[in-house]
């Protein structure tokens, strides 16, 4: 077995079991078959992986569970942030089910992975530009009430010309 799958398998399990995170965004039934759905999507991928393809039995059920985890997935992403050790375990859940569905060849299942995948980045991205411009709305606060020394000199000056023009008594002669 890849020592790369089975180092995902492991850690996606573990944190499923144990995350209070997790919990707090997935709860009751659907974290059941969350990790359910790992446990499944391990066994069979690791099966496939030492036995072959043919070796998985294709359960409708397994792949409407990973269906389901990904359906709530994709409702989280759209509701609320997903905090960051979530989003990294849904980034591994999202790999996995790819690989997953290369047993399957499930339509559905392919359309789900992509959206939730193009969702979490655009949400992504919407963090980022969210804190960006909170960063520049501070920095605009600070310049603000800002007034360097030369604009003062320049107020000066403008308002000077301006009683000249007011007054009329701009002429040749007072222009030196």
């Amino acid at each position: 077995m890849s020592k790369d799958f089975e180092e995902t398998a492991q850690r996606m399990q573990s944190f499923a079991e144990g995350s209070p995170e997790l919990r707090a965004v997935f709860n009751g039934r659907i974290l059941e078959d969350l990790q359910q759905a790992v446990h499944d999507m391990s066994n069979d991928i690791g099966k496939a992986i030492e036995e072959g393809d043919d070796a998985v039995e294709k359960e409708p059920e397994k792949l409407d569970r990973v269906y389901k985890v990904l359906d709530v997935f994709l409702k989280r992403v759209f509701t609320q942030r997903v905090p960051d050790n979530v989003n990294n375990f849904m980034s591994d859940f999202l790999k996995t089910a790819h690989n997953y569905n290369k047993l399957y060849c499930s339509d559905k299942l392919a359309e789900i992975i992509i959206c939730v995948q193009r969702q979490r980045r655009y949400h992504e991205s919407t963090i980022a530009t969210i804190e960006t411009m909170k960063r520049l709305l501070e920095v605009a606060e600070m310049y603000k009430d800002f007034q360097p020394p030369a604009f003062k000199l320049s107020k000066h000056y403008f308002d000077s010309i301006q009683e000249e023009l007011e007054d009329g008594s701009t002429s040749e002669e007072g222009v030196e």
